[in-house]
Order: structure tokens, then C-alpha cells, then sequence
């Protein structure tokens, strides 16, 4: 017997009660009705701030019969942010303070009656309640300076909901989850371990039901089944320790479908239903076997993440929470966003540290479309307490969260905690006691460990990120040797493109540059007057200091400058596309030496400048189309010799499939488009699987039929096998691009339904096609060169020709 108390409740604003949305938060309400400006336009942020700064009471009331009031002694609700009292008819029956956990309270006898009764959510004013919380601490436990609420590290919260260097700062207040008055049963069915041995031709499954037990006497009178694969399993729950039960069933399957991921193969998928005590349970599983490949080798050890025995590169992004307003984190918002990784050749992306452990409806859409999920703990750049009450917290989160998604094909590793180990050495406090603050982490990161062992032994453990490994405490920001780096000194210190070149990390799972949005969402947060990249509006929506200026400076590093506002917008994103295209493809070059590159990130929560390459609402940034190619399956790439960027060496890799007889095609232009000079690679070679394959060295000097031409060239690369062509050509310049005078192209397109043809009278460098409407061109920030066409496809509505918009980098300036 159970109650579903989602739905409206209400909120107290100014002695009025507006209707609120559960699940949901107290700002989509009352923006909802008008009632708060967006927030996300303009400076609307700092009109908002006083919602953080006050106690807010949700509330609604439920009719219930006699039977209901006498029976009914259980309410639960599911990641309640954050610190929140439940009160049932003026009485307190419990009290949250994790925003990743789910709770269960007792209703005592009494509590509830016939006929109405109101329920009540007190959530406290966070920003007290952080102070309250510094004051009992027995020392100064740090936070970093990129949120805007002072000791938010105190509180089990969503981190970059107080703010984060390309996050607003709203601290929202609500019920992500389940809100459920019920009887409390002999047993509740919770969660799903699954447990597999693979050998030829058949997979054994240990498929283990588990949760908390309400009544141990009662339990032997309890059977179920697990249905799997047209199988019918018994189950039989049996009591454990802690206040538990389990029930385990085994069975094998002969001639399984495996799940891959994306670019590898099918992502099959088998149900699995439960049912026990009444109850049902139902989870999505994927077949596979997952290692990582640690083998140590001259230059330290390996990353590499090996599925159903087969080593990969993982490609793909880092990934935030879809929105700052957690009503609006939803499956239709997010699956969008995925399928864009997907689309850009990703198979994998990390759930970094500063936000949530996702709904299990994220975990079963990455099942869906192929993409492998790198796990943290949420833990990220602050210095966190150690004493036995926030330890107790942290690990019932953590038991909850890692049985809670044990089931799910696409976790990757379980990870500690994002660059915490590293913030030891940032602040001042932890500086000069070192020792206090190393142990506070220890006893924290060992928590982690200590859940992830005895929930999902069958994952890696991952200590941190960056990391050089289990008990390696190094500088992981810049010895490539081992583990996963960080790699940001490119953006954080300016420091040229060419700078990814000094490194060869073994997996890099974090590198970032960024970039102005389009147009289409400037128009969301700016006022017209405001279109300037240092208006007031631009500076509000630029989080990270100095991100701005950082990025004019680059532009004028590498391009003419902007004539106008669009073409700044426009140049801001191809020069982060290049400079993710350098990282990307270099460390690809550098396969199997280097087997992953997850850049910073893939979306953003609000409209913002940010590092993402996907703008909020989905909209492909010109970077995201330049991820499509440099993650291509079969990648063509230069590795230009020091100080000498006529010559450079060329490498062909392939992700999927081994391949036999490539020859690589060049075809040397001058800066009009003129072909100076075309031929192919003396070298004839097979290029296995995951091996990057020199194909030698060319050199623009050297090239037969360009003497007497110095006013610049570009070369593209083909790799080809017989006739076919293998993947996306590529281009190399034997100078800057704000060094070439290059002429009008004269663009010239026509449309016909849902394409675009595209023509160039002269060399065209970085075409791209932009729209108002929503959706995105298949491709973008590619070369067109005079006599030659290319059909772009666009996916979305289709009046996107009403406002289209083709460029190429001539048109900047």
C-alpha cells in the first residue's frame, strides 16, 4: 500500500502559495509564473541571489481514508536538495542533508489521521546553514573560489550548483526523486547486482537481488522470480547482516549478444524484471567484459580501457549536469546531448565530480547509444572534512549510488574524486599543514574505496583524477608517464596550440579551450545593445576570470581580426575546434602509447561562454562538427617537426578495423586554390588496429612545381585503401592562417529539402553553415576548394533556410 506524493505542491511566497512542481525546485516555480525574472538573461543572476539566501517551506496536503492513516508508517524521498526537515501534521519525522541519497523515515503511530494531512519540506537557507557549519569545524577546511557560497563544501550538495567557472550560481532547492508515503513492507526491492564470466560462446550470470528488510520473520514466506532472455529464475530472499536481505539466481546464457561500444559493435541489450513480496524491478544490462590494461612498460604503465578483450581509444567529453534548474534535467534533454557525443564518434564520457550521480534513465540512454561512462565520486577541488559524521553521510551515499547503478553496462570505473588530491597544493591552510590536510583526504578517499569494494568489486578503482595510479600521489598535471592527466596549459597560461605537443599522456581526462556561443544564443541571454564580447551581459555569462580576453588574445594569435560581432563568435569557435583537433590528434598519433582523450566538456548548463562544445539547448558549436573529424574512425594527421611547419610527418590510425594497403594522397594548393602539386606517399602500408603507422615525411619545400610561388600553400591529405577513401581528408598549412591574403571565395549554395550544396570560385578555408533553427549540419570547419562541391545534410527543422548563414574564414575579416 503506497501513496505517490509527487505531483503540485505548493510554495509560500510573500503570504501567497504558488503552485511547485515535484520533482522539481522552488525557481522553475516561480519563474514558471513569472514571478522571478530568467534568471539566465542578462544580470538576472544577481536579482535571484536573495532565493539563496532565506528558509523556504514546500508543502501540500493529502486526504487519506482511516485504513490509510493506521497503516501507512513509512515516507520516502529521493535526493532532496539539500538540507531539508519533513514534517508531517506539525511533527518532525525526519531530517535530510544529502543531496545524492535517498531516505526512508519512519511515521510513528498517531502521526497521520483520517482526512487531511499536510505535508511539509523546510528547507534551510544554505548560506547560514554553510557558515553554521564552518564554525563547528575543529579547523579551516577550504573551498574553491569558484563557487559563490562560502563553505558549500560542507554540505552533500551538487557542487557547481553554488556556482563554477562556466556555471551560474543558483543553489536551487527541491526533490530531484521519488516522493512516496507507503506501508512499509516485508522487504523492499532495491537493487540489482549483476555478475558475469565470459568464455567462449557463453556468458554465466550471478544476478543478486538485494535491500532493506522490514521484517525478518516474515521473509521465508517470500518468493519471486527473475526473468531474463526468456529464462524464469526462483528466487529466494534470505536475511543478511546490516538489516538487509538478498536473493541470488544464476544462469547461463549460450551465444550472447555482447554490448560495444559505439564504433565497435552492437549495443545489445537484455531486460531484467524482478519481481519479489509484490514488488516489481526492472533494469537494462549490457553483456561485456571490461578491464583497463595498466601493464607497465620504458616510460611508466598503461591506460587502457580493454572491452570483450578488445583494447580501445576512448574519445569522447566531459559531461556536466544538463541544466542549472534541475526541473529541466530531463531524459528529452539530455538524450539530444548524447546522441551529438555519438554523432561526433565519442564513446565515452565522464561524469565529472562537481555535479550528480545521474538518474538511472542517463545511464540506460548511454547503454543505448554506445557510450562508456568514466564514474567519479562527487568530489571536486574543494578540501573536504573527515570526521565520523560527514564519513558516515558519504558512505551512505556511496552504498546507495554504486549498488544503485552496479547494473549498468556503461560504467566505466568508479573514480575518487575530480582534481582533489591535487587541490592540497592550492591552498594556503593546506600548504602549511600538509600533513593534516593529506590525512583528512586519505580518510576520505579510502571511504570511496572501501564502498566501491564491497558494492562492485568487479570495477577498477580509480583513486583520483588526475591520477598516476593507486597510492601514487604525483603531479599528475604534468608527468604524462602514467594514469590520466589533466592537461591545461594551453588555456589556464595562454600557451600556444602547439604546446599539446610536449606531452604524450596515457589518457587525458581533461583538456579544454573555449569559445564564444552562436548567435542563436546570444539572443537568449543578451540584449542587442549588448552584442559586444565585453559588455556587461558577456562578462556575467563568462565565469572563468580573465576567459574573455584569453580568447581575443588567441584569436589575434592565429587569425586576422574579426571585422564584426559574428565573425568573432565564429573565429572563437574554430580556434577552439583547433586547438582540441591538436590535442586529439596528436595523442591519436601517439596510439597505443596514448589511449584516450576526453576533452573539457561536451554541454553546458545555462547559455554561457564555456569550454563546451555544445551549446545549452544542444545547439552544435562549429567545434562539435571539427569533433566529428577528429575522432573519425580512420584518421589521416601531421606531426610537424620542431620549429619547421613546411615539414612534418604523416601518420594514419584506424579505431575499428585493421587496415591493408593504405596510401596516402597529397594535394598541394596555393592560397587561391590554384593546384600546385598533387602525387601520393611513396609508402605503401598496412595499418593495424590502434597502431598509428608513419607513412613518412613531407615537405612543402621539397615539393616539385612550387618554386617561384612564396606567398604561401596548403596541402590536404587522403588516405585511401585501393579506391576507397578512408575517412575525412586533412590539411596542413606551411604558416599561421592570419599569414595568408586570401581572396574572396564567393561562396555559393543552393538548398533542396533538408541539404545544402556548397561551392567555392577560390580556396575556401573553415566553411561553415549556421541556422537559427534548431538542430545541426553534418558537417562544418571543412576546406572547399574551386571546382569541387559538398552536400551538407541538416538535421532539424526545416525551415532552417530561412536563416542561413555560409562562411569560410575570408568572410571574418
Amino acid at each position: 500500500m503506497e501513496i505517490d506524493l509527487s505531483g503540485t505542491w505548493q510554495v509560500t511566497l510573500n503570504g501567497r502559495d504558488v503552485p511547485c512542481a515535484l520533482p522539481g525546485d522552488i525557481h522553475s516555480a516561480l519563474l514558471d509564473r513569472g514571478l522571478i525574472p530568467d534568471p539566465y538573461f542578462a544580470s538576472n543572476e544577481d536579482a535571484v541571489r536573495w532565493m539563496m539566501e532565506r528558509d523556504w517551506v514546500l508543502s501540500r496536503t493529502v486526504s487519506l481514508s482511516a485504513e490509510q492513516a493506521a497503516s501507512m508508517n513509512q515516507i520516502e524521498l529521493d535526493r532532496v536538495d539539500t538540507l531539508a526537515t519533513v514534517r508531517i501534521n506539525g511533527v518532525d519525522v525526519g531530517r535530510c542533508d544529502n543531496a545524492f541519497r535517498r531516505w526512508r523515515f519512519a511515521v510513528d503511530e498517531g502521526v497521520l489521521k483520517a482526512g487531511d494531512n499536510r505535508f511539509e519540506l523546510v528547507f534551510d537557507n544554505p548560506v547560514a546553514a554553510a557558515k553554521t557549519l564552518s564554525q563547528a569545524q575543529e579547523y579551516d577546511i577550504p573551498w574553491h573560489w569558484n563557487v559563490d557560497l562560502p563553505h558549500a563544501n560542507l554540505i552533500r550538495m551538487i557542487a557547481c550548483d553554488c556556482g563554477w567557472d562556466w556555471n551560474i550560481c543558483l543553489t536551487p532547492l527541491g526533490v530531484a526523486g521519488a516522493l512516496v508515503l507507503r506501508r512499509a513492507p516485508t522487504l523492499s526491492l532495491d537493487y540489482l547486482d549483476v555478475r558475469q564470466l565470459h568464455s567462449a560462446g557463453k556468458v554465466d550470470l550471478v544476478l543478486t537481488v538485494s535491500g532493506t528488510l522490514y521484517d525478518r520473520d516474515g521473509v521465508g514466506s517470500c518468493a519471486g522470480t527473475l526473468v531474463i532472455d526468456g529464462q524464469t529464475l526462483a528466487l529466494s530472499p534470505e536475511p543478511v547482516d546490516g538489516g538487509e536481505f538478498r536473493a541470488v539466481a544464476r544462469c547461463t546464457l549460450d551465444q550472447p549478444r555482447l554490448w560495444w561500444p559505439n564504433g565497435m559493435g552492437e549495443q545489445a541489450l537484455y531486460s531484467v524484471q524482478v519481481a519479489l513480496d509484490g514488488q516489481g524491478l526492472t533494469r537494462t544490462i549490457g553483456l561485456r567484459s571490461l578491464e583497463i590494461d595498466q601493464t607497465e612498460d620504458s616510460t611508466g604503465s598503461a591506460m587502457q580501457f580493454v572491452v570483450n578483450g578488445q583494447p580501445i581509444f576512448a574519445k569522447g567529453a566531459n559531461w556536466i549536469p544538463v541544466d542549472a534548474l534541475p526541473a529541466r534535467r530531463t531524459p528529452e534533454n539530455t538524450r539530444p546531448l548524447l546522441e551529438a557525443a555519438v554523432a561526433a564518434h565519442m564513446n565515452m564520457i565522464r561524469v565529472w565530480g562537481g555535479g550528480l550521480y545521474e538518474p538511472d534513465w542517463f545511464y540506460d540512454l548511454c547503454a543505448e547509444v554506445g557510450l562508456l561512462v568514466w564514474q567519479d565520486a562527487m568530489f571536486s577541488c574543494h578540501l573536504y572534512p573527515s570526521d565520523t559524521v560527514f564519513l558516515d553521510n558519504v558512505r551512505a551515499e556511496l552504498d546507495h549510488n554504486i549498488r544503485r547503478l552496479q547494473s549498468a553496462p556503461v560504467i566505466a570505473l568508479w573514480c575518487g574524486d575530480n582534481e582533489v588530491i591535487g587541490a592540497l597544493t592550492w591552498y594556503p591552510e593546506s600548504r602549511s599543514n600538509r600533513d593534516r590536510y593529506l590525512v583528512a583526504y586519505d580518510r576520505l578517499n579510502r571511504t570511496v574505496e572501501a564502498a566501491v569494494s564491497q558494492h562492485d568489486s568487479s570495477r577498477v578503482f580509480w583513486p583520483s583524477s588526475p591520477c598516476n595510479g593507486s597510492l601514487d600521489f604525483g603531479d599528475a598535471w604534468h608527468d604524462d608517464a602514467s594514469g590520466d592527466m589533466h592537461f591545461w596549459d594551453v588555456w589556464h597560461e595562454a600557451k600556444p596550440f602547439s604546446d599539446y605537443y610536449r606531452v604524450r599522456p596515457r589518457f587525458c581526462s581533461e583538456f579544454g579551450f573555449q569559445s564564444f556561443p552562436s548567435l542563436a544564443t546570444v539572443r537568449t541571454f543578451a540584449p542587442e545593445e549588448h552584442w559586444n564580447v565585453s559588455s556587461p551581459s558577456f562578462d556575467k555569462h563568462q565565469r572563468n576570470e580573465g576567459g574573455n580576453a584569453r580568447i581575443m588574445e588567441t584569436l589575434a594569435r592565429y587569425f586576422r581580426f574579426p571585422k564584426d560581432f559574428q565573425s568573432t563568435l565564429y573565429l572563437s569557435q574554430l580556434a577552439q575546434g583547433l586547438a582540441f583537433k591538436t590535442a586529439v590528434e596528436y595523442w591519436r598519433a601517439n596510439s597505443p602509447h596514448c589511449a584516450g582523450a576526453l576533452y573539457w566538456q561536451l554541454n553546458d548548463c545555462w547559455p554561457v561562454t564555456s569550454w563546451a562544445t555544445l551549446e545549452y539547448g544542444g545547439r552544435w558549436k562549429l567545434s562539435h562538427n571539427m569533433a566529428k573529424d577528429f575522432f573519425a574512425p580512420v584518421l589521416v594527421t601531421t606531426i610537424p617537426e620542431p620549429n619547421r611547419q613546411k615539414r612534418f610527418e604523416v601518420r594514419v590510425v584506424s579505431d575499428q578495423v585493421d587496415l591493408s594497403g593504405v596510401r596516402v594522397r597529397y594535394r598541394l594548393f596555393s592560397i587561391a586554390g590554384a593546384l600546385v602539386s598533387s602525387g601520393w606517399f611513396e609508402t605503401t602500408r598496412d595499418v593495424p588496429r590502434l597502431i598509428a603507422t608513419s607513412f613518412g615525411t613531407f615537405d612543402m619545400d621539397a615539393v616539385q612545381g612550387i618554386e617561384g610561388e612564396d606567398k604561401g600553400h596548403l596541402v590536404e591529405l587522403q588516405a585511401y585503401s585501393g579506391d576507397r577513401v578512408l575517412g575525412q581528408a586533412n590539411w596542413a598549412a606551411d604558416a599561421p592562417m592570419k599569414a595568408y591574403d586570401f581572396q574572396d571565395p564567393e561562396l555559393n549554395w543552393t538548398v533542396s529539402a533538408d541539404s545544402v550544396t556548397v561551392r567555392a570560385e577560390r580556396l575556401a578555408p573553415y566553411v561553415q553553415l549556421e541556422s537559427d533553427a534548431p538542430g545541426y549540419f553534418s558537417d562544418g570547419g571543412f576546406f572547399l576548394v574551386p571546382g569541387e562541391e559538398r552536400v551538407i545534410r541538416f538535421s532539424g527543422e526545416r525551415n532552417f533556410a530561412d536563416t542561413l548563414t555560409v562562411r569560410s574564414l575570408r568572410d571574418s575579416y
